[in-house]
């Protein structure tokens, strides 16, 4: 469900579950663009916030995304350049399954840069004897 005037993300979604997941499964704060969405990704790995589901890329909005356990009991998603969807688009559907839900995945790996960390320059840069 839209409200009147959005084209973006469904304000409110409605899907069947398990008995075990009937809650709000989720809220979305939605992003300026997948840059943004990786360094607030990043910001929650290191408050020590559990990623639930790795940066990555929807099939069906196009949007990338980032989900995190909250403490709120529910997840969190960051998102950022969902298709955009008005009363003439045309609704799709897909089998739920790992297959129709990313494009592709990320694994989210700690900062780093060719040559390692600066006392491992140091180290590489002394002559072998």
């Amino acid at each position: 469900m839209r409200p009147a005037g959005t084209q973006g993300h469904p304000t409110l979604f409605l899907i069947q579950t398990p008995p075990a997941m009937k809650s709000i499964e989720h809220y979305t704060f939605h992003m300026v663009g997948p840059t943004e969405v990786i360094l607030a990704g990043t910001r929650c790995l290191e408050k020590g916030y559990t990623s639930l589901w790795e940066p990555a890329r929807h099939q069906l909005g196009s949007n990338w995304f980032w989900y995190f356990k909250s403490p709120l009991g529910c997840n969190v998603e960051y998102d950022a350049n969902m298709d955009l969807h008005d009363n003439q688009s045309t609704a799709r559907e897909a089998a739920p399954g790992a297959d129709n839900s990313q494009y592709f995945l990320f694994a989210h790996q700690p900062k780093w840069a060719p040559g390692g960390p600066s006392s491992s320059k140091a180290k590489a840069a002394e002559p072998v004897a």
